[in-house]
């Protein structure tokens, strides 16, 4: 049995930078393109953690643009209005390259969600995969409700030295 919640989201704008991955974004091939994407792409996560002010490390995935071609994967953050204003400008942030970096804004819509949570636990990663699948193949068959034009939302709770680390899916849904 899959726990979840049903809640109605307020638009939200996050800054990140994505990639495409190829096939579907249930498919076998999707863990291992985001594996890749994680340990390719450490630096530009490292920025953005830092331009969060955050003590607690919260961070977004957003899977759009779906397609006969693939599927937009993005690593997000929410970012405050003058940090967003100010990325860019190397007398704020002391780096000259930050364009380089190629982030954007993405900007996600109020939705409906359905929303479901791994146990927490140090490595959540594991089971993760296993919930995305029974959401679509168990779930979603029999809930009434079908994936929405939305995008599909990853937030992954990550504590630094917290056992406590968790991950909940957000499926954008509407009724059947």
């Amino acid at each position: 049995m899959l726990n979840y919640r049903i809640e109605e989201r307020e638009a939200m704008l996050l800054t990140g930078y994505r990639q495409r991955f190829h096939g579907v974004p249930y498919g076998p091939e999707r863990l291992d393109q985001e594996n890749d994407f994680f340990t390719t792409t450490r630096a530009k996560q490292w920025l953005l953690t830092g331009a969060t002010w955050e003590d607690r490390r919260v961070f977004y995935n957003v899977i759009t643009n779906i397609g006969d071609d693939g599927y937009d994967y993005y690593y997000a953050m929410p970012l405050s209005k003058w940090t967003r204003e100010h990325l860019y400008d190397p007398n704020t942030t002391g780096i000259a390259f930050m364009e380089q970096m190629c982030f954007e804004d993405i900007v996600i819509a109020k939705q409906t969600y359905a929303i479901f949570e791994t146990t927490r636990s140090q490595q959540p990663i594991t089971e993760y995969g296993d919930i995305r699948h029974r959401i679509v193949s168990e779930w979603l068959p029999s809930s009434g409700y079908q994936l929405a034009e939305s995008p599909e939302i990853v937030k992954i709770f990550w504590p630094n030295g917290s056992p406590e680390k968790y991950i909940e899916i957000w499926m954008p849904i509407e009724k059947q």
